[in-house]
């Protein structure tokens, strides 16, 4: 029982760094996009929508993956007995 707490809890902290890390990546791209002399700025927000609506959609993926997904994950990463 305490190793699936433990992967789960790996799991977690790994999924809140890469959200963390997806705000830094937002800020620069949202930047980046702002610096396009040739987008509107509603162009720009709608590209931006769009790669945050594609990032969503993948961290809720893995947010609903059960135990049972994440420890056959682990198995085959060589990270779980």
């Amino acid at each position: 029982m305490s190793d699936a707490r433990n992967l789960l809890s790996d799991s977690l902290r790994n999924l809140d760094f890469a959200c963390k890390l997806w705000g830094l990546f937002k800020a620069l791209i949202s930047d980046a996009i702002s610096s396009i002399t040739s987008l509107s700025t509603s162009e720009g927000d709608l590209i931006l929508n769009k790669i945050n609506e594609e990032v969503t959609s993948f961290f809720n993926q893995v947010m609903q993956m059960d135990t049972f997904t994440l420890r056959q994950e682990a198995i085959l990463a060589g990270k779980y007995p």
